[in-house]
């Protein structure tokens, strides 16, 4: 079955202006990651905060799905849609491109 929102694998982003250090994860994994320094240049690569952010994200998500499911179970899987990119700081959604 498909989902109507699907969840792609996260990537952890070091904060710190210039750093660029990236890493990709699973949502599985996420919670191995806070308070984690960045191997790069030592800053903190998720707060507690932000995790528990994207943990009621991610929850938001599933639960949407499970509701709204039973009006797409019939209808063909596709690759056309639009992706939504949710980065969590200090308590906020920064969406990028």
């Amino acid at each position: 079955m498909n989902d109507l929102i699907e969840k792609l694998d996260p990537e952890i982003d070091c904060d710190k202006e210039g750093c660029g250090y990236t890493e990709k994860t699973k949502y599985e994994l996420l919670k191995e990651f806070i308070n984690k320094r960045c191997p790069k240049c030592g800053s903190n690569l998720l707060t507690l905060d932000d995790y528990l952010d994207m943990v009621q994200v991610v929850d938001f998500v599933d639960n949407l799905n499970t509701l709204l499911s039973p009006l797409i179970k019939d209808e063909p899987e596709t690759d056309e849609g639009t992706v939504i990119y949710v980065k969590m700081h200090n308590g906020k959604n920064i969406a990028n491109n």
